[in-house]
């Protein structure tokens, strides 16, 4: 609770989550969820599927300036499953910091990364593959403003299942049901370095 009260004061920021397929495969998805909502962040949206090849390199372009190996695997892994696409609504710092380090092996005990990932960027390097880390999230306001307006323009969704609409736990979560970005609030079931975002 005293996580929650300390978020509540702090400046409310709009702020891009990915869940990954990784978190989603692991059966991850609601756990993560339910832990940011008991940190104070609020859902406000919400939306499922397998995103676009394009939408991916857009998003990680920065990961091109350490070679086009680096940013070629990491979309072939997100593009690889279901991503589930949140916004909520809290503290960078604080989300940041319960996120964990973008190494899941150097993110610090307790975190999101450290409890349900178990990959570092040294074995997704020997293996050749992206980095399973469970999670993206907005290192900053102008970064959050830009990868919601990319992802929210391109990200075609499939309509959210049942598991996921309970998943939310957030009755004034928005559910997108598709490309044409359906507005109706859902129902009550419902790098290479650390500084880089992953």
């Amino acid at each position: 609770m005293k996580d929650a009260k300390r978020n509540h004061n702090c400046s409310m920021s709009q702020i891009l989550v990915l869940l990954k397929p990784d978190a989603i495969q692991g059966g991850h998805c609601r756990t993560i969820i339910e832990r940011l909502r008991a940190s104070g962040f609020e859902i406000a949206e919400i939306r499922s599927g397998t995103p676009d090849r394009e939408l991916v390199l857009q998003h990680y372009a920065h990961l091109a300036t350490y070679g086009p190996g680096v940013l070629q695997r990491n979309a072939d892994f997100l593009c690889d499953g279901t991503v589930v696409m949140l916004v909520v609504k809290g503290e960078i710092a604080a989300l940041r910091k319960l996120t964990g380090a973008t190494d899941p092996s150097k993110a610090a005990p307790g975190t999101i990364r450290r409890e349900y990932s178990t990959d570092s960027i040294a074995q997704a390097e020997a293996e050749q593959r992206g980095l399973r880390n469970v999670m993206h999230a907005s290192d900053s306001d102008e970064t959050a403003a830009r990868e919601i307006q990319l992802w929210r323009q391109h990200f075609v969704a499939r309509p959210a299942s049942s598991r996921e609409r309970e998943a939310s736990l957030d009755t004034s979560a928005t559910i997108w049901t598709g490309s044409g970005a359906d507005h109706s609030p859902s129902c009550a079931n419902k790098a290479q370095n650390e500084d880089e975002t992953i």
